[in-house]
């Protein structure tokens, strides 16, 4: 669930979809190595509270760790868990919208025309293609 929800919020702002799975992975790996061993040190003894935080932080994979630590620590780690996605799902579309609001997608070129950066990034693209075309074709041709 939770690198379904990470891919949906990599669509949305952009990023690179690879990186963001790793990463979503190698958070629920650490979580779930770590959990246990600082709540010990941090002398938290209710399994409700281990179980909530390794649900909202380290997401299957803490939540199948907890479930082996104590059956209450892992139904709260999936509420936890179920919480965040949920939370997640309203909050970060409204955040983007507000950070976007700060910053101008559109400019104006040289020419004084509007461009989105979508569009000035597309003809980009499409300048590089077609200086590689012309590249390959005066290597094969000549």
């Amino acid at each position: 669930m939770s690198i379904v929800s990470a891919v949906r919020t990599w669509a949305l702002t952009g990023g690179l979809q690879t990186l963001t799975i790793v990463l979503v992975i190698m958070t629920g790996i650490t979580g779930a190595v770590l959990g246990p061993i600082i709540a010990r040190l941090a002398r938290i003894d209710d399994p409700r509270v281990v179980g909530l935080t390794m649900g909202i932080a380290s997401h299957g994979i803490g939540t199948a760790r907890a479930l082996q630590i104590n059956e209450v620590a892992g139904a709260f780690s999936g509420l936890g868990m179920g919480l965040n996605g949920v939370l997640t799902a309203i909050l970060l579309p409204l955040i983007f919208r507000l950070l976007r609001s700060f910053y101008p997608t559109e400019r104006r070129d040289e020419s004084g025309d509007q461009q989105s950066n979508l569009t000035r990034s597309a003809e980009a693209v499409r300048k590089r293609a077609k200086r590689r075309l012309f590249a390959v074709r005066e290597y094969f041709c000549t």
